[in-house]
């Protein structure tokens, strides 16, 4: 838990974008490394470096990691949150939303991603589809939708 506390720090320090945010987000994947050595089922460490992948650019290689996260632990709102996160972050809205729709099926009281991330997902997808303001469209649910865990 140490090793994971450790990466958390470096990974935070990284997403405040300062010029070393780079040597940071490695410095952080080096410790999220480690506390998965340590122990094999800490998906949280797995996904944290999923997240400082994405933070440097290196999007392809971050899936990997948000997988393989999601795969230990399928029901984790926070493992589908930020798969959503992912998602959103390389511009893929639709598959953002359906990661977050599920992260807010399994916790919608207390998801600030999820909420935060499927609002901007949505606003995407509709100006996308209508070149319109989000803010004058509703988007719902389409019920042909059907989510790769149903």
């Amino acid at each position: 838990e140490t090793a994971r506390s450790i990466g958390e720090a470096y990974r935070v320090q990284s997403f405040q974008n300062n010029d070393d945010y780079k040597d940071k987000a490695l410095e952080a994947m080096k410790w999220f490394k480690r506390a998965t050595e340590l122990n094999p089922y800490d998906d949280s460490s797995v996904l944290r470096q999923g997240m400082c992948l994405d933070q440097i650019g290196k999007y392809d290689e971050a899936f990997a990691y948000f997988d393989r996260a999601n795969r230990m632990d399928p029901n984790s709102y926070f493992n589908n949150a930020y798969m959503g996160w992912h998602y959103a972050q390389i511009g893929d809205y639709a598959a953002a939303r359906t990661w977050l729709e599920r992260s807010h099926e399994l916790e919608w009281q207390n998801n600030p991603v999820a909420d935060s991330y499927l609002k901007i997902a949505q606003d995407h997808l509709m100006q996308s589809a209508t070149n319109s303001s989000p803010s004058q469209l509703h988007l719902g649910s389409s019920p042909n939708t059907i989510p790769p865990w149903k």
